[in-house]
């Protein structure tokens, strides 16, 4: 084994400098808009915010395509879907509610 370099005096391997999975977890450079659209397409099976889900989706899509440096498009297209299903369904619900009385 060769002597341990000066900067690494216990011979420990240095972290790559790429990140592995824990870009997915944190968002390191991750349009903000796009960590808002897809915690709230996650939320939106409660139904509330999802029109607020397929809004921010499509802003935070419009924030990746003027920051292309920036990532995030898994978790905008995450908040465009589920925001466009939910509110689907709660237009479905308030339309079939409304007939109802």
């Amino acid at each position: 084994m060769p002597p341990p370099s000066p900067a690494n005096p216990y011979g420990q391997r240095r972290a790559p400098s790429t990140p592995g999975y824990t870009h997915l977890l944190v968002p390191v450079s991750v349009s903000p808009w796009a960590v808002a659209a897809g915690y709230l397409g996650l939320l939106s099976w409660v139904l509330l915010p999802a029109p607020i889900s397929l809004v921010v989706g499509f802003v935070a899509l419009r924030d990746l395509a003027k920051h292309p440096e920036r990532r995030g498009k898994v978790r905008a297209w995450l908040g465009v879907v589920m925001g466009a299903l939910g509110t689907t369904l709660l237009g479905t619900i308030l339309i079939l509610s409304a007939f109802d009385r």
